[in-house]
C-alpha cells in the first residue's frame, strides 16, 4: 500500500470500537483494514512516534522517514485515531480497553532483547541491541560508544546495529539515500575517523542468520566478522566493560539440527573493547500481563494465539504481528498482516450483530 490510498473510501459506519495497541506494521495494517470495513479504531502507542520497528528499529539508512509518515497518514486519514506516549500497563490495562471496546487488537512487537545470562552482561558500556537502535532512532546521537565496539550475533539485526554503531557521529546515519550512506562509511572508514566495530558470529558464516547481501555490505564497510567464537564472560574495570572473553566454537548445531553449541575448553580468547551491544534475539515484553487477563504466554516469550482467527486466551482480545509470531523480517510478515482484520471483523458482529 501507499500513500495514495488515503483516497479510499471508508465503509458503512458500523458504530464498532476496536482497541489497537501499538502503531507498528501489524497494528498499522489491522487499523487501516478495519476502518474501511467502517469500524472506529483506537491506536495506543507508548513511544512518541508511531511506526513501531519500522522507525524505532531499522536504520534511516535503510528506510527514508518520508516513507513511513507517508504510510502512517494514509492510515489516518481514514478515521482512526492515533494515541501517543500510551503504555500498557502503565497508563491503562487490559481490562480497561476491554470494558471499552468491543473488541482489543495486541500488536506491540517484539522490544525486549534476549539476555546471554553471562558475568559482566550488567556492566556500563553493555548495551542491547533494540534499546541501542531507539536510542539512535529518536535522537540520542550523544551516544558514547568508544573507540572499540563489539557486536555479539549474526543475525539481520546485528549487522544493522554494526552499521549504526559505525556511522554514529557521521552524516551516512542520517540520511535516508543507502548509496550515499554507503559512500560516507566507507570514507570515513578509510580516513580512521569512525569506529572499529567487530561482530563476534557463534556459527559458521554458511549458517549466520544475516541475508548475505546485508553481511557483504557491512564487511564493505570496513565492519569484521569473527565466526565460531562465544561469549564466556564480559571483563570489566571500576563498573565498566573493557573486554570479553571468549570460548572457540567447534560447531554450532547438533545432529538434529538443533542450535547447541559445542564449546572448545582451554580455548579463552580476549578482546579488548570500549562497549559490548549484544544482538542474539528478541522477546516479548509482557509484564503488563496479569492473571485475571486470561492471556496465555509461551516459554518463548509470545501471546499464544489460534492460528486460525488469531485470537488469544481471552475471549475478543486478538494479537498478530511479532508479539503472536515472533520476530520476522518485514517482507515476509506483510502477507500474514493481511489476515489480522479479517479476524477481528467477524468476532464484532459475532458479538453484536447487525
Amino acid at each position: 500500500r501507499t500513500g495514495l490510498n488515503a483516497a479510499r473510501e471508508r465503509g458503512h459506519r458500523t458504530g464498532q470500537r476496536v482497541a489497537i495497541v501499538g502503531a507498528g506494521p501489524a497494528g498499522l495494517s489491522c487499523a487501516h483494514d478495519l476502518a474501511l470495513l467502517g469500524h472506529e479504531v483506537t491506536i495506543f502507542d507508548s513511544a512518541p512516534v508511531a511506526g513501531g520497528m519500522l522507525r524505532l528499529g531499522v536504520p534511516e539508512y535503510r528506510l527514508p522517514r518520508e516513507l513511513i509518515d507517508l504510510e502512517i497518514q494514509s492510515v489516518l486519514a481514514l478515521g482512526p485515531t492515533l494515541k501517543l506516549n500510551q503504555a500498557l500497563g502503565r497508563d491503562f490495562d487490559l481490562a480497561d480497553l476491554r470494558k471499552e471496546f468491543d473488541a482489543v487488537f495486541i500488536g506491540i512487537g517484539t522490544y525486549a532483547s534476549r539476555n546471554l545470562n553471562i558475568e559482566g552482561e550488567q556492566l556500563d558500556g553493555v548495551l542491547r541491541a533494540v534499546d541501542f537502535l531507539i536510542n539512535v532512532n529518536l535522537g540520542g546521537y550523544n551516544l558514547d560508544l568508544g573507540k572499540r565496539v563489539l557486536v555479539i550475533g549474526g543475525g539481520n539485526v546485528a549487522m544493522d546495529v554494526a552499521r549504526t554503531a559505525a556511522r554514529l557521529g557521521h552524516p551516512a546515519q542520517s540520511g535516508g539515500d543507502l548509496d550515499v550512506a554507503l559512500d560516507v562509511a566507507r570514507a570515513a572508514r578509510r580516513l580512521g575517523a569512525t569506529q572499529e566495530v567487530h561482530c563476534l558470529v557463534v556459527e559458521d558464516r554458511s549458517e549466520m542468520l544475516a541475508d548475505p547481501v546485508e553481511v557483504k555490505e557491512a564487511e564493505e564497510e570496513g565492519i569484521t566478522i569473527y565466526n565460531h567464537f562465544a561469549p564466556k564472560r564480559i571483563l570489566g574495570k571500576d563498573g565498566h566493560a573493557i573486554g570479553l572473553e571468549t570460548l572457540n566454537v567447534t560447531r554450532a548445531f547438533d545432529e538434529r539440527g538443533r542450535f547447541n553449541p559445542q564449546l572448545s575448553p582451554d580455548s579463552e580468547h580476549r578482546w579488548e573493547c570500549d562497549s559490548v551491544i549484544i544482538s542474539i534475539g528478541q522477546t516479548g515484553e509482557l509484564t503488563w500481563v496479569k492473571a485475571g487477563d486470561g492471556l496465555e504466554v509461551t516459554p518463548r516469550g509470545s501471546l499464544a494465539v489460534n492460528k486460525d482467527t488469531l485470537m488469544t486466551t481471552a475471549p475478543g482480545v486478538f494479537a498478530g504481528g511479532d508479539i503472536a509470531f515472533g520476530p520476522r523480517l518485514i517482507i515476509n510478515a506483510v502477507p500474514a498482516r493481511r489476515r489480522e482484520a479479517p479476524c477481528v471483523h467477524p468476532h464484532l458482529y459475532t458479538v453484536h450483530p447487525a
